[in-house]
């Protein structure tokens, strides 16, 4: 597999993503790479996080929006981003989530809102994560940990 996959174009990506249906007809026909990932891909290899993030980055890069929406610390250099509990839950935390000022958004328009989502976070860590939710954010019901359970 190596030979037609050389490292510098490999790619990882979360589960989350939009593909133009065309893009979709091309994965599912595909002859050439399939295989070779079918026959090779084991643990930590997986069909769904390597195989269609590769093929679109390498067949069609101006299609890639190549951005995640999906706030993630990979800095652990493992096959999963670092989790955060309760007590992880802190401003600093915050503020390393939104640290980035600007961000494209299909390699044309610039926004300050770089991700909508966060992620990985333990089920304990709820309710720290609530305590800093705006009051704009809130519901008109409780914002009780209870109703998340």
């Amino acid at each position: 597999m190596h030979v037609i996959v050389i490292l510098a174009d490999w790619r990882k990506r979360s589960l989350w993503c939009e593909l133009h249906c065309c893009l979709v007809v091309t994965i599912v026909a595909d002859h050439r790479y399939y295989p070779l990932f079918r026959e090779h891909s084991r643990s930590p290899c997986y069909l769904d996080e390597h195989y269609a993030p590769m093929l679109v980055t390498n067949l069609f890069p101006a299609l890639n929006a190549n951005r995640s929406v999906t706030w993630a610390d990979w800095s652990c250099n493992g096959s999963h981003p670092a989790t955060y509990n309760r007590g992880d839950v802190l401003v600093r935390l915050l503020q390393r989530m939104r640290s980035r000022s600007k961000c494209a958004y299909n390699d044309n328009a610039i926004t300050s809102t770089c991700f909508l989502f966060a992620r990985k976070f333990e089920a304990a860590a709820l309710a720290s994560l609530l305590r800093w939710l705006p009051s704009s954010c809130t519901t008109p019901h409780s914002t009780s940990t209870e109703h998340y359970r």
